[in-house]
């Protein structure tokens, strides 16, 4: 039942674009360390029947992958709703994954985040389920999906995790797999403290940001514009730092400024293109910013233009309300 949902789902135009644009080669390889071996075939035991999808799955490519790609085929219609989109992801997961909950604080974003609660009754290792939803999103590449047991959730739930009290909410629900399922909720007074503590955390992240923050306005009023820009690097750093530990209740080191973006998108897409609009600019321009963190204070022959020290200065001032902004959409 399973291979014929998706094998179904193969006739829709995105998988059709998918096939026809990379080498069955490339696609066969992917598959061949997920395929079951001959002793696997018992689907008897749970923790086969995801080998067993991904050999039948192996044979339905086989037959048809070939004639995808020597058809001519007419590009994806870009008017196509995001809605209608994740409607189609979500069938497609929903095949693979035994899933309870589907939440989404923004589905209408085009990197949206998806937090995905298994079944109570599962008991597969998560790492297995991760394969399966790796392979699932290969069509969706600008679409985040995080999988967590049941249990996972519910222990968080009553902890009054930040994060997670947040957006597991039934009107961030976008699936659930029965009605009128009812999520735990911490005690009020613990939600309130939490929620001061958290707080706290992220303005010790934001003050070491407007600290840099000076410290750079003031050394590029001195021509120093190298070191200015190291300056605007560490801004950004604990603003992205700012946002991420909270959510994650981990501290992250990276000085990687691309990574550090990206581990926040996971938790809120709406940091992208907060430091400059267009996507790919964003990231041209943090990759300055990342060479500086270096070659500022290691790289003697270094120099930073006068004009691109201004305007880098702009975009990390408005990178920094623009997180103190997303973060307190977590307040209420």
């Amino acid at each position: 039942m399973i291979t014929k949902r998706i094998y179904q789902n193969f006739e829709t135009q995105e998988l059709d674009s998918l096939l026809a644009y990379y080498p069955a080669e490339l696609i066969e390889a992917a598959l061949i360390p997920l395929m079951a071996k001959e002793t696997d075939y018992c689907i008897d035991e749970p923790m086969n029947i995801t080998h067993v999808f991904y050999a039948e799955l192996n044979e339905i490519l086989q037959r048809n992958l070939l004639n995808y790609q020597q058809k001519i085929r007419q590009p994806i219609e870009e008017t196509a709703s995001i809605v209608d989109i994740h409607s189609e992801m979500i069938a497609i997961l929903e095949a693979l994954v035994p899933i309870q909950f589907i939440f989404c604080k923004d589905p209408n974003h085009t990197n949206a985040s998806f937090i995905i609660i298994l079944k109570k009754n599962v008991y597969k290792p998560v790492e297995e389920i991760k394969s399966a939803l790796n392979f699932a999103l290969v069509a969706y590449p600008k679409i985040n999906c995080t999988a967590y047991a049941y249990c996972t959730m519910n222990d968080l739930l009553k902890r009054g995790d930040f994060y997670f009290s947040r957006l597991c909410r039934m009107e961030n629900c976008i699936y659930q797999a029965k009605e009128n399922n009812n999520l735990p909720q911490a005690n009020p007074n613990l939600l309130s403290e939490i929620n001061e503590q958290t707080e706290t955390v992220f303005k010790k992240f934001e003050q070491k940001a407007i600290s840099f923050l000076e410290n750079a306005k003031y050394l590029i009023a001195q021509k120093e514009y190298a070191l200015g820009i190291f300056m605007l690097q560490q801004t950004c750093e604990f603003s992205y730092r700012g946002l991420i530990t909270p959510f994650s209740r981990k501290i992250i080191k990276s000085h990687d400024l691309l990574a550090l973006r990206k581990k926040a998108s996971l938790y809120d897409p709406n940091i992208l293109c907060k430091f400059h609009h267009k996507f790919r600019k964003e990231e041209y321009l943090l990759k300055i910013l990342n060479d500086a963190y270096t070659k500022s204070r290691y790289d003697s022959s270094y120099h930073a233009e006068v004009f691109e020290t201004q305007k880098l200065l702009d975009l990390t001032s408005n990178l920094l309300m623009e997180v103190r902004n997303i973060f307190n959409t977590y307040l209420t």
